[in-house]
Parts: C-alpha cells; structure tokens; sequence
C-alpha cells in the first residue's frame, strides 16, 4: 500500500526495463501523467486508485507492457490510459470513469508507424461509466480482445473520428 504525489512531475516515471507494481496504491492528481512507462518498462496496477490524472492516469509508450487489474481510474483529464507505437494493455476487474476530455477516448490504443505493433485486451468484468469522448479508441496495427461493452470512437477513411459506436 503507498500513496504517491508530484506536484510538478510524473508520479510514477518508468523508462528502459524498469519494472513496478501497484498494489493497493493511491496515486492522486500529479503534475504530470500520474503513471508513464516507457520503451521496454512492465508495470503492474493492481487494487488501486489514480485519480485526476493529467493528462493521463496512465501513459504506455514503445514497447512498454500495461497490466491494471482491479483498480479505479477516474476523472483523468484527457484520457484514463494512452499507449501507443507497440504498447500492450490488459485491463481487467476495473473501472474507468469520468475521463472529461470530449474529443479523445477515455483508452486510446494506437500503432501507427511502420513496424509497430500494440495490443489491446479488455475483459467483460470492466466497467465504464461517464467519459466525456466515448470509452475506447483504437487506430492502426492494434491487436485487440475487446470482452466488454464499450463506446468506441471509429476512425473515418480521412483520419477523423465519427462520434460514437457501441460495440
């Protein structure tokens, strides 16, 4: 159990092969995103809460490796969890809300460079509830195991999104 706080930076900066779990963690609003892992970093967030997160509550970059499992994520200020290039992202037993951000998904998946190569895995036991810009977003080379119900923002044809479609 721990409570972690940065008034001007990331609560939680992992980078190359780092490693870290949250377990019955509070990570209240940051500087920063509240957590970030980066290139090659794992990280485990389990039974814990990030609250106000911002930009982000979680942001997962190259080939970073995301599991958050029974854990509450809310009122992050653009998007709950941002991974991107060929991030991988397991949710399960949780609960994303009130992401306030209208215009970008409260999860957003994207791999859109040559050679990148993301995943997606979302069980049925989540829950989402309340994000102003739809729940989930995923665009390029996404492997994805969607379980649950979820709003999804649909790329169009010229990089746009529609508004929203319930999967």
């Amino acid at each position: 159990d721990c409570t972690v706080a940065s008034q001007a930076g990331f609560g939680v900066w992992l980078v190359q092969k780092a490693q870290a779990e949250l377990h019955g963690c509070t990570v209240p609003r940051c500087g920063r995103s509240s957590v970030v892992a980066f290139e090659q970093a794992r990280l485990d967030v389990h039974g814990s809460l990030l609250a106000d997160g911002s930009p982000h509550a979680i942001c997962a970059r190259g080939d970073a490796r995301v599991s958050v499992r029974d854990t509450r994520i809310e009122r992050a200020e653009i998007r709950a969890i941002y991974a991107y290039h060929s991030a991988h992202l397991e949710v399960a037993g949780s609960t994303i809300c009130g992401a306030r951000h209208a215009e970008v998904a409260a999860v957003q998946i994207d791999s859109l460079r040559p050679g990148d190569a993301g995943r997606v895995t979302l069980a049925a036991c989540n829950t989402f509830a309340d994000n102003a810009g739809g729940d989930l977003s995923v665009t390029g080379n996404v492997q994805r195991d969607v379980e649950c119900e979820v709003d999804e923002r649909v790329a169009t044809d010229f990089g746009a999104f529609s508004w929203r479609a319930r999967y």
